[in-house]
């Protein structure tokens, strides 16, 4: 993947606003405005900000010295037949469906519909 610079608080802030008023927002490495946003989860009790790109894998977190990396796509066929997609993080070595309890690891790997900068 090219170089980015790193992603502020602040920068997640302003592009979080921005999405609330009903703007898209554009993956920096592929450029689409499908499926990029700007994501908070809470992890062990604290807000976790990053942004994501749900077309080429694009993550990097809002904390101001992270370069972002590119994550990796798993897809599988649940028990209620749905199609399951989830982004993983390069360390991530799998996870476990929260529908059908299995265990899922890099051999569920697909490409990303984009291929982004490599």
């Amino acid at each position: 993947m090219k170089p980015y610079p790193p992603y502020t608080d602040q920068q997640w802030e302003a592009d979080y606003r921005t999405e609330q008023l009903g703007h898209a927002l554009a993956c920096p490495d592929c450029k689409s405005d499908v499926w990029y946003h700007a994501i908070h989860r809470f992890v062990e009790g604290a807000r976790f900000r990053y942004r994501l790109c749900k077309r080429c894998g694009f993550w990097q977190a809002a904390d101001g010295h992270s370069a972002p990396v590119r994550c990796w796509l798993s897809l599988h066929a649940c028990t209620n037949q749905d199609q399951i997609r989830r982004g993983l993080i390069p360390e991530d070595p799998g996870y476990t469906c929260e529908t059908c309890g299995r265990y899922y690891d890099r051999r569920s790997q697909i490409p990303w519909p984009e291929r982004g900068s490599g």
